[in-house]
């Protein structure tokens, strides 16, 4: 279980490059969207329904998420000195 929840996980957790990307805002259209406070709240209602045992695997990714930021910014400082 704890290796489908990862998997499942895993496929969106790397950061995208936006740099090509257009941004235009369509304000009349929605678009299927949901604003910000909506999600929150939709978040906040799944979260709220996990067992420990996702939480635990989440924690994890999170965890592993930090130690990779902090590995990548001393990469970085160390290449911009």
């Amino acid at each position: 279980r704890r290796q489908k929840i990862r998997m499942e996980l895993g496929q969106n957790t790397e950061a995208r490059d936006t740099r090509a990307r257009s941004h235009r805002k369509n304000h009349n259209a929605l678009n299927g969207t949901m604003g910000f406070i909506e999600m929150g709240k939709l978040m906040n209602v799944s979260w709220r329904s996990c067992d420990a045992f996702a939480r635990s695997v989440f924690n994890e990714m999170a965890d592993e998420g930090r130690a990779r930021y902090r590995r990548r910014m001393e990469e970085y400082k160390a290449r911009s000195r």
